[in-house]
């Protein structure tokens, strides 16, 4: 019997169908709306325009994509990854555009119509991205955190949003914990020390007699007087007690130590 295909699963990057269909109907709109104005009266010219520039884009941004998943300075910074993915893609995909429009005798091809197609390109870029991160919110998509996103342990606690994105750190809070992800955060009954066994096998560190955080996580760490606190990737500081902070100390951490 043949298993049944997961869309989510099937994406050059992180592009699946829905994402490819809608930059193909945003293709058939700015051909409507004649956007840019296109140098071409032919309707058909016009849609293959769109859709060559427009799919082709996508794949060159699905593709940039998961090599900056794997930048240790954006692996947990979804939203600050959006934006270098808009930087880094808008290059290659100008180059796309003054390409086809020289093909298509829409323009010559020469520096100077180059860098003119520029500013228009980065302008349909921030509106890709902003779409593509709509559609991972509306269908339950979190944006990859990490160079391989580890499970999240405590996934099965949390809500389907929660537990399919990367873990950052826990905090005890009475017989509560308090979880903290890469989408957002929540509070699930459960104890430290039960937590803690889920967490052994995880890539992290207990600092404190309520906090455990992911090593991937910890953005930097700052000593004062023989004692620390861990700055975390979503902006919580989180306590070192002095039991743990020779932990800390012999760990090696992928970002600053102050």
């Amino acid at each position: 019997m043949s298993q049944r295909v997961n869309w989510r699963l099937w994406r050059i990057g992180r592009t699946g169908p829905i994402e490819f269909l809608v930059l193909v109907f945003l293709g058939m709109f700015m051909t409507s709306l004649d956007a840019f104005n296109v140098q071409t009266g032919n309707l058909a010219l016009r849609i293959v325009y769109w859709l060559t520039n427009l799919v082709g884009g996508g794949v060159i941004g699905a593709l940039i994509e998961p090599v900056l998943e794997h930048a240790p300075a954006l692996a947990a910074r979804p939203r600050l990854r959006a934006v270098a993915q808009i930087v880094a893609m808008t290059l290659p995909i100008t180059v796309l555009v003054w390409a086809v429009s020289g093909l298509m005798g829409m323009s010559r091809l020469n520096l100077r119509d180059l860098l003119g197609y520029f500013p228009s390109v980065l302008v349909v870029d921030i509106v890709v991205v902003g779409l593509a991160w709509l559609i991972r919110l509306a269908t339950g998509v979190a944006p990859a955190v990490g160079p391989v996103a580890d499970a999240n342990p405590l996934a099965e606690q949390l809500e389907p949003r929660l537990g399919r994105a990367s873990l950052i750190a826990v905090e005890a809070e009475d017989h509560y914990l308090r979880v903290y992800t890469t989408a957002g955060e929540a509070l699930i009954y459960l104890k430290f020390a039960d937590a803690l066994q889920t967490l052994g096998a995880g890539d992290g560190l207990r600092i404190h007699r309520s906090w455990w955080v992911a090593r991937a996580a910890v953005d930097a760490v700052r000593w004062q007087n023989g004692r620390a606190e861990l700055l975390l990737s979503n902006g919580v500081r989180a306590p070192v007690s002095r039991t743990y902070a020779g932990d800390v100390r012999r760990t090696s951490w992928a970002k600053s130590s102050v």
